[in-house]
This record gives structure tokens, C-alpha cells and sequence, in this order.
């Protein structure tokens, strides 16, 4: 009797210890496993991307927000830099005919006349061609001749003022052009300035 219960107290034993043993051993593997599976994720490009962090940015006259510069009501923000913003007074929008509005403000073409038409809004008026105007004086952009002188045009911004010829007179004749013409074999005689009178043959 006491032979069968010690080998069955060392049946239970044995048991007992291969249960252990067994336990240890998926214990160990399962650490093993858990240990190498950061290094296979590494060598197969598997590792876990580390979470988008917003860099930081300076909103100088406003607050930053969610990543963003938020500016007061009425002012724009300016990019100085990638990650400095400036808050600045929003200029009014400008309205430039014939021009091209730049930063707020109306620039016409070289050498034309900016005219303000209302409120923010202008005009590029193109010049006037100069004019040469000889023997009398250009006025408001005309050719002025004295009193009594004509005006001719020589080209579409050239001009002269011509003396009028004298006016003669023809007795007893007859005036072709500037000239006192008489009867065959009449005489011609001065009167007086530009006067001439046709006398007949003594």
C-alpha cells in the first residue's frame, strides 16, 4: 500500500512539474514574439509615423488660432515669413481707368495725367500732342494767330500763321492777284499804298 501512493504522489509530481515547465516555455515565447515584432515592422517599413505637429507661427497684431493668424476686423494678414505673419489695415479697393491699380493706388502710363473721379476712383487722361505753332503763339493747346492773319495747317501738329496779303486797288482797271492790270497802252500810276489807277495815252 504504501509502494502505490508514493508512485502516485511522484505521477502527480511529475505531472505537475511538466505543466510548469510547458507554461514557462509559451510565457517566454510569447515575450520573445512581442519583443522582435517592432524590429520586423522596422526592417519591413511597418513603424508607425509619429502624429503631424502644427509648427509654431508669430501672428504679430493678431491671435493664432487652430495654426492660423486671425486678424482684427479690418485688417489683412501679410506673410513675412513661413511661419511670421503681420496684421495690416485693409486698404480700400481702387478703381484706376485706363491705368492698373497697385497696392492701393492708381499708376497711369509715363507722361499721362492722373484725375481723381470720386471716392477712390481715378482717371489716366492721355497728354495732348505738343503743337508748333510759327508766327503766332499755341493757347489752351491751339495755334493763335495775330489779328488779321490766317492760319495754315502744315500737318496734324504743325502750323503757321501767314500775313495777309494787302488788298489793291485798280482804278479804271483791274486787279489780278496782288497786281494792277490796265487797258493796252493805258498807263498805270500809284496812288497811294496798294492804290494804282489807269490813266489813257495823252
Amino acid at each position: 500500500m504504501n509502494i502505490w501512493n508514493m508512485a502516485a504522489r511522484w505521477l502527480v509530481s511529475m505531472l505537475l512539474s511538466a505543466v510548469i515547465v510547458t507554461l514557462v516555455v509559451m510565457t517566454t515565447g510569447i515575450h520573445r514574439a512581442q519583443a522582435a515584432e517592432p524590429a520586423a515592422n522596422s526592417r519591413n517599413g511597418n513603424t508607425a509615423d509619429p502624429p503631424d505637429v502644427a509648427p509654431e507661427i508669430t501672428c504679430l497684431g493678431g491671435d493664432v488660432r487652430a495654426g492660423a493668424c486671425i486678424c482684427p476686423s479690418g485688417m489683412q494678414v501679410r506673410v513675412l515669413d513661413t511661419r511670421t505673419f503681420r496684421c495690416v489695415i485693409r486698404r480700400p479697393s481702387v478703381t484706376c481707368m485706363g491705368g492698373s491699380a497697385r497696392s492701393g493706388r492708381c499708376v497711369c502710363p509715363r507722361g499721362w495725367t492722373r484725375e481723381t473721379t470720386g471716392a477712390n476712383s481715378f482717371r489716366c487722361r492721355e497728354p495732348k500732342p505738343t503743337i508748333t505753332c510759327r508766327g503766332g503763339s499755341v493757347q489752351s493747346g491751339q495755334c493763335r494767330c495775330p489779328s488779321g492773319w490766317r492760319l495754315e495747317r502744315i500737318s496734324s501738329t504743325r502750323f503757321r500763321c501767314t500775313r495777309p496779303r494787302p488788298r489793291v486797288t485798280c482804278e479804271r482797271g483791274s486787279v489780278m492777284g496782288s497786281r494792277c492790270v490796265c487797258r493796252p497802252r493805258w498807263r498805270q500810276r500809284q496812288v497811294g499804298p496798294y492804290r494804282f489807277r489807269c490813266e489813257e495815252p495823252r
